[in-house]
């Protein structure tokens, strides 16, 4: 080993210091970033007064906010995992929903429409629902998010 091959090492061990001390720092910097993105849409999910429901592609129930609690009469722990059909009239009424999804997400439109929900009580109510298809950056669907708003408390004083 020569004097030039240490001191050539040397400089390369710098620089690979200073490039992994400057990715730390865009790490931390971008954490941050995160962290308070996280903060402010989860405190929004929280305070809206309609229902949001976020589901796999597939339509697994994944979150629900507090709203939608309210609205369906379930606790998240009972709907997590669950397939979002329990929330429909009926297995017909799950398929023409998602006949409604398929034909607006096809056109690269968000979905909105009025439809029939259920209640963990049976009751019927209308909605009116406005779902999008959630994309990741490389655009492959990773999910669909689902604003719902019950229509009957507009008929409430």
């Amino acid at each position: 080993i020569t004097f030039v091959d240490i001191t050539e090492r040397r400089e390369m061990q710098e620089k690979l210091q200073k490039a992994h001390d400057e990715l730390q720092h865009q790490v931390a910097e971008r954490g941050d970033e995160l962290r308070k993105s996280a903060i402010w849409f989860h405190g929004l999910f929280q305070i809206l007064d309609e229902a949001v429901l976020v589901v796999t592609p597939t339509r697994i129930l994944e979150e629900i906010n507090p709203a939608a609690e309210r609205m369906f009469g379930y606790k998240r722990e009972e709907l997590a995992g669950k397939s979002t059909e329990i929330l429909h009239v009926d297995h017909e009424h799950y398929v023409e929903f998602g006949e409604k999804l398929k034909e607006a997400f096809d056109k690269g439109d968000t979905a909105e429409f009025d439809f029939s929900g259920k209640r963990k009580t049976g009751e019927l109510f209308p909605t009116r629902h406005t779902v999008s298809l959630l994309k990741d950056h490389g655009g492959t669907n990773v999910g669909i998010v689902s604003m719902v708003r019950d229509m009957s408390a507009d008929d409430k004083p």
